[in-house]
């Protein structure tokens, strides 16, 4: 991977991050009552059908308030986990396809770094619960 492949991805995925962001608003289209007879066919390699995702359940769930708010919060927040999941492993692919890791990894912040990519990516969606293990016996017990 190239420089600039890296900065066109990276890109992306603010792209997808601000997409995200601006679709989880209160917005609601105007035709709301004709999305829900929306289905979309997800098809295998042969034309069969392999699954099918109704708009019905998202109309539901945007047309009570509630429920929308609660949607919208909990959507927000994969959306910021995925962000910094991705962009994390993607300068990580760089670095590694550019023999740059150790450069990497002797930054200040790597371990941060790497503990927000771990918290994002693994068991209580983005809460840390325990520090890690690998990091206490390194002698490493806070990240500033």
């Amino acid at each position: 991977m190239k420089k600039d492949q890296l900065v066109r991805m990276l890109n992306a995925v603010q792209h997808n991050l601000l997409i995200g962001l601006a679709a989880g608003m209160e917005w609601v289209p105007k035709n709301w009552e004709s999305i829900c007879n929306i289905t979309f066919d997800f098809t295998g390699d042969k034309g069969e059908t392999r699954a099918k995702i109704s708009l019905r359940e998202l109309h539901d769930t945007f047309s009570d308030s509630t429920t929308r708010a609660t949607t919208i919060q909990n959507f927000m927040g994969c959306l910021k986990r995925a962000t910094l999941r991705e962009a994390h492993e993607l300068i990580l692919l760089y670095c590694e396809e550019t023999d740059q890791f150790d450069k990497y990894k002797s930054q200040s912040w790597f371990q941060f770094a790497r503990i927000i990519r771990n918290v994002v990516s693994h068991k209580d969606c983005g809460v840390l619960r325990e520090w890690p293990k690998d990091l206490s016996k390194k002698g490493i017990s806070s990240v500033a």
